[in-house]
């Protein structure tokens, strides 16, 4: 993904990887006599790191729990299950391609639930007359 690879004005491009995974994690802090840090923990942070670690340099993958979510919002290649280290069975991965052209909330329920009128003119045609 080109919007990945980022180019300072001087230099080597710097490219990133990344992994999306949705789910409950638990947060905790650690505490030091200067400050205090938290960080993120579970199976949830644990697979997105997996699958951060699989990404090509300039990709974001993302399972389907993530998928589930973003559906109408993004556009993904279906890479299939891939064993992960500490799962009994595969993930299904996939990598995310582009944004798609849905712009809000509303727009993307009306793309995946409402459908087209099929054989309905008269009807469409009444309802353009009130516009």
């Amino acid at each position: 993904m080109e919007m990945l690879g980022i180019r300072p004005p001087q230099g080597v491009p710097v490219q990133i990887r990344v992994s999306l995974h949705s789910g409950a994690v638990v947060v905790w802090a650690i505490d030091s006599s200067l400050h205090m840090d938290y960080t993120a923990v579970g199976q949830t942070t644990h697979l997105a790191a997996r699958r951060e670690q699989m990404a090509k340099l300039g990709s974001v993958l993302t399972t389907g729990e993530t998928l589930r979510l973003a559906v109408r919002f993004v556009q993904v290649k279906a890479l299939g299950p891939i064993a992960v280290k500490g799962l009994a069975d595969p993930m299904e991965v996939f990598e995310l391609v582009c944004a798609s052209s849905t712009q809000t909330r509303m727009q993307a329920f009306a793309a995946r639930w409402l459908t087209r009128f099929v054989g309905r003119q008269a009807e469409v045609a009444l309802a353009q007359v009130g516009e």
